[in-house]
């Protein structure tokens, strides 16, 4: 359109309406929506596991190892079906959610 003299060349683009342009970033750029808000009420919160719970390296049900002694863990985020855990020696590791119960409460 001859505009491009000074500046690299470039599209003006637009959306008019009987009433004049409109904002065409509604529809070309994606609305993000919020994240969901899943906090579990066990998070950041201690709880006595047994030597028979098992410990995971990974959120996945592989190579799963058990403490030598009854531990405190307390699980610091969750995600799928795991609690991303941590002992108070500082050894991070996940557990299933179903072997954390209210029960186990310090």
């Amino acid at each position: 359109t001859g505009n491009a003299r000074f500046t690299p060349a470039h599209l003006h683009f637009g959306i008019y309406t009987g009433y004049g342009a409109i904002d065409p970033l509604v529809y070309v750029q994606k609305v993000k929506s919020p994240a969901e808000k899943n906090v579990s009420p066990k998070l950041n919160q201690w709880f006595k596991a047994s030597t028979k719970v098992k410990l995971y390296p990974s959120p996945e049900k592989k190579n799963a190892f058990f403490p030598k002694e009854a531990v405190a863990l307390r699980p610091q985020s969750h995600s799928k079906d795991f609690y991303r855990i941590i002992l108070r020696d500082g050894t991070r590791a996940f557990v299933s959610e179903n072997d954390v119960s209210d029960k186990m409460k310090l």
